[in-house]
């Protein structure tokens, strides 16, 4: 039963409205008052946009005809894309800053857990 659902588009379809509202709503609203660190938050972008990843590779894989590659490749462009998205958004329809950081943070989240995902298949196919 949880495979299953792993393999169904609603975990990433989920994931990505959570994402939306955490980079959506004010900072204060959510409960955030200040971070642990300098730069915390492009941590937080990262695991964000790379947890994307996460859901979107169970449900891609369980349809990916093409090589590993090729899917890895899309899905970094898909969450690297929403991320770059949320950034405009943020810009032009909320009270959040636009961040070129932040973009940045969200590839490598997005890019350490697709070449992640690419390594652990070469490796041991799931």
């Amino acid at each position: 039963m949880l495979l299953k659902i792993l393999r169904s588009p609603w975990p990433s379809l989920v994931w990505a409205g959570i994402i939306f509202y955490l980079l959506s709503a004010d900072s204060k609203s959510i409960g955030v008052k200040h971070l642990p660190f300098a730069n915390a938050d492009k941590v937080v972008h990262a695991i964000l946009f790379g947890t994307l990843v996460v859901w979107f590779w169970f449900y891609a894989k369980s349809k990916w005809t093409e090589s590993i590659g090729k899917l890895v490749f899309w899905l970094f462009i898909a969450s690297a894309g929403y991320g770059t998205a949320m950034e405009f958004y943020q810009k032009y329809f909320t009270k959040r800053a636009f961040e070129l950081n932040d973009i940045v943070a969200d590839a490598v989240g997005a890019a350490l857990a697709a070449v992640f995902f690419y390594i652990l298949q070469k490796r041991r196919p799931l």
